[in-house]
């Protein structure tokens, strides 16, 4: 793990982990947190993704905001680059997307700073991201199987099968790279 990702709620600050402590029940389990620039993080948990804003570039300069989203809603992840600047835009129903160049777009609905679905971060972090972002991409596709099964719970995990069919898709997409397609079914396959 580098210093801003970990699998617990320890990398993140004081303010940060309180923020995130309020969507986040006593069952829950965390998969992961990515910590980004200016108080923000994301916290992937088993069914949803959080994304927590706190203070004044947030637009909640005494206070944060917390979004919830379920993975089986998460319709993309799109990940914009720019020279310094990246924003990681987590897509669903009710939000949004951002322009690839927008990091520093202060129109209400265009920027990732307030955007309840976005986490801008220095580009510098995205190597030490992406592995956790395909993490996250195979996940939405297992909850998306699961939820698309019919008749079984969405908490059930979906057969080796049906998970190795999801990430051929994402592969075949463009969305997994050739390494991370290798990487996520050597992982399936070992269980």
């Amino acid at each position: 793990m580098g210093a801003n990702t970990g699998r617990d709620l320890s990398i993140l600050d004081k303010k940060e982990r309180k923020a995130a402590e309020t969507a986040i029940h006593e069952d829950d389990e965390v998969k992961f947190v990515l910590k980004s620039t200016g108080g923000q993080g994301l916290i992937a948990l088993a069914d949803r993704v959080i994304i927590v804003k706190t203070g004044f570039m947030a637009g909640a300069t005494f206070g944060d905001r917390v979004t919830s989203i379920p993975l089986q809603d998460i319709s993309s992840i799109q990940v914009n680059k720019g020279m310094i600047n990246a924003t990681i835009a987590i897509l669903a129903a009710g939000f949004g997307s951002t322009n690839p160049g927008d990091f520093f777009s202060s129109g209400k609905n265009e920027d990732p700073w307030k955007l309840p679905n976005c986490l801008p971060a220095n580009k510098s972090l995205l190597k030490e991201f992406e592995p956790f972002l395909s993490e996250l991409r195979m996940m939405v596709t297992a909850a998306k199987a699961g939820s698309s099964a019919g008749g079984g719970s969405s908490a059930q995990a979906p057969d080796l099968a049906t998970q190795l069919a999801g990430l051929a898709e994402l592969h075949a997409k463009g969305i997994l790279s050739d390494e991370e397609f290798a990487a996520a079914k050597m992982r399936l396959i070992e269980g």
